[in-house]
């Protein structure tokens, strides 16, 4: 197996370093609900010897930074959901580094399950949580999709061939004849 064409490794080294990253962001999800909680807590403690004000004050940021149950639960979920996609995105990117085309197609199939999971996530959040965090996420995971896509067509538009699928040639993925000259693509064909 010999190594894949400069798009690929590309590619491949943007979803290594992009999976890595997401991680974090997906231990994140975990960490969010988790300072819900202690948020309300400590609010609900507190509330007893607080004057009228400060209680006003502590309800816009129960208000801006709370999460119910159910949706601590679903954002738990996601959470590890994310990272075990994440590390499916690491090894597409992975592959993606080596030249066989079951290698390109799981790089293609990471791509699709991150974009449509990172849509999924940014609707649920959107519709259904009203968190100033929550929020942030969501215009990360909005920047995600833009990069997913945007690696997904530049996988589409490139030179497949030397993959062994079908799909335009460039100069420099000819075969070259015995001159050293690169054949024309009437030779080619």
């Amino acid at each position: 197996m010999s190594n894949a064409p400069s798009w690929a490794r590309g590619v491949g080294i943007v979803q290594i370093s992009l999976g890595a990253f997401g991680i974090f962001f997906q231990i994140y999800k975990l960490v969010i609900p988790a300072f819900s909680k202690f948020q309300n807590i400590a609010t609900h403690a507190m509330n007893e010897n607080m004057d009228l004000e400060t209680k006003r004050v502590l309800g816009i940021v129960s208000k801006e930074f709370g999460l119910t149950n159910a949706q601590a639960n679903i954002m738990i979920t996601l959470g590890f959901i994310g990272i075990l996609l994440c590390v499916f995105y690491i090894i597409g990117g992975v592959k993606m580094l080596k030249l066989h085309p079951k290698n390109l197609r799981f790089g293609q199939l990471t791509l699709l399950l991150f974009i449509i999971y990172n849509m999924a996530s940014v609707v649920y959040f959107t519709l259904n949580i009203n968190n100033i965090l929550v929020m942030g996420l969501s215009i990360y995971m909005i920047g995600a999709i833009i990069i997913d896509i945007a690696l997904l067509i530049i996988i589409i538009a490139s030179d497949k061939s030397d993959y062994g699928l079908k799909g335009k040639t460039s100069p420099t993925s000819r075969k070259r004849n015995s001159d050293e000259r690169y054949l024309t693509d009437e030779e080619v064909y």
